[in-house]
């Protein structure tokens, strides 16, 4: 069977990816709501506290191409944990961001490991049998919703 691993349960990478979409999208959110409150906690307009939300994107379109080189470069596994670790650290240094500038360079780091684990749902299909393959997109599908 190609593209199926013996010993590998699929769900158990589906739970594992779909927490780390999870975190993503909450991530996302969570900037995009608050960012009038970042704003005031930070003694910064709310058009300085844009770059927040700014820095984030333009990170991610940067990262984005080199995504599969770094998969290829290190392996998709280990390529994903580092990504969850460096989003994870990322995370807990925003949270304790003394200013606007500290912040905004926590979330681009942030963004570069973020995008990364989201787009990991498409490998899950890397470990689906292909006869499987219409009810596991489908599963990919719920896994992101529920995920959102």
């Amino acid at each position: 069977m190609p593209g199926k691993r013996a010993g590998v349960n699929p769900w158990i990478i589906a739970m594992t990816v779909m927490l780390a979409t999870f975190m993503e999208v909450l991530d996302t959110s969570v900037a995009n709501v608050s960012l009038p409150n970042i704003a005031g906690s930070l003694s910064a307009s709310v058009d300085e506290a844009t770059w927040v939300l700014t820095s984030y994107l333009v990170a991610n379109a940067i990262i984005l191409p080199m995504g599969g080189w770094f998969s290829m470069l290190l392996g998709r596994k280990r390529f994903y944990m580092i990504c969850v670790g460096l989003f994870t650290v990322s995370s807990f240094l925003c949270g304790l961001a003394p200013s606007l500038t500290m912040l905004i360079v926590f979330r681009i780091a942030r963004s570069g490991a973020g995008r990364r684990t989201a787009r990991r749902l498409v490998q899950l299909k890397l470990y689906c049998h292909v006869r499987d393959r219409y009810r596991d997109r489908a599963d990919r599908g719920g896994l992101v919703g529920v995920a959102a």
